[in-house]
């Protein structure tokens, strides 16, 4: 049980933390009315903060960027009625950088996205930068995987299943935040495997910038990864090129048991 000053601490934090939003439980000399006006006023005008700041932020990213393509009066209504509502710096200046991507590239997020950033808190975002840094791309496909493992089955007098999987809470992503990734609709809701990769195959990854190239050494060996939803892989560029060292060793690692290196680029 919390001890007495901790209580009182708790009481005075969230007494100020109602206090800033204008909600006060002293009715001396006021009426229910003008303390909702008050109240309401308060947020208002917290709101407006919010969104100068944003804004501010978002327009010294596009000042030097050369393009003369207006913002869908809809998509700008939701970004505004969304972001208004976000008064943490970090939170901000993801809103900041959705602001300035999409006046230059029209159609960079979706109505979806905005909504599901504005149900993020700051704890939620750090949770989404650990699975956007453990991500990889195949080339030809946009879309953002985690790979997690493989498997392969050989054949014979007696066949065997051969497998190994990568453990991501050791890389900061416990399998609660895969949880709330997938409840919330930024990652598929349940692992995929690709199609089996033969020995004549050659298998591309980029890891951060870094493309790898491989031919399996098994026969029929398939991948396991979860996949980025199409909101997932529009948000992720906000986080940036994140690199897990750690992760990205443990993975090539695992690579080497059942494919052998043939190139590596960087670009």
């Amino acid at each position: 049980m919390a001890s007495e000053p901790q209580k009182n601490s708790a009481i005075t934090g969230a007494r100020a933390a109602l206090q800033q939003t204008g909600v006060t439980l002293s009715i001396t000399g006021t009426t229910l009315e003008q303390r909702l006006d008050k109240r309401l006023q308060q947020r208002q005008l917290q709101y407006q903060k919010n969104l100068e700041a944003i804004l501010s932020k978002g327009l010294r990213l596009i000042e030097k960027a050369a393009t003369d393509q207006p913002l869908d009066s809809d998509w700008l209504d939701c970004f505004l009625s969304l972001a208004e509502k976000s008064s943490n710096s970090d939170m901000q200046a993801l809103w900041a950088s959705i602001f300035a991507k999409e006046s230059c590239h029209a159609g960079s997020f979706s109505i979806r996205s905005l909504r599901t950033l504005s149900e993020m808190t700051r704890k939620d975002a750090q949770l989404f930068q650990q699975a956007v840094a453990l991500h990889s791309r195949t080339p030809g496909d946009r879309s953002c995987k985690i790979i997690i493992g493989y498997h392969y089955e050989t054949w014979g007098f007696f066949s065997d299943n051969h497998s190994e999987a990568l453990s991501l809470n050791q890389f900061g992503l416990p399998y609660s935040g895969i949880l709330w990734l997938m409840e919330h609709g930024l990652l598929f809701n349940s692992d995929l495997e690709t199609s089996p990769l033969s020995p004549k195959q050659e298998y591309q990854i980029r890891l951060t910038g870094q493309l790898h190239s491989f031919t399996p050494t098994v026969n029929k060996l398939k991948l396991r990864y979860y996949r980025f939803t199409p909101v997932g892989d529009e948000l992720a560029p906000l986080i940036g090129n994140i690199k897990h060292e750690a992760y990205h060793q443990a993975l090539l690692t695992m690579f080497a048991k059942v494919m052998k290196p043939t190139a590596a680029k960087t670009n």
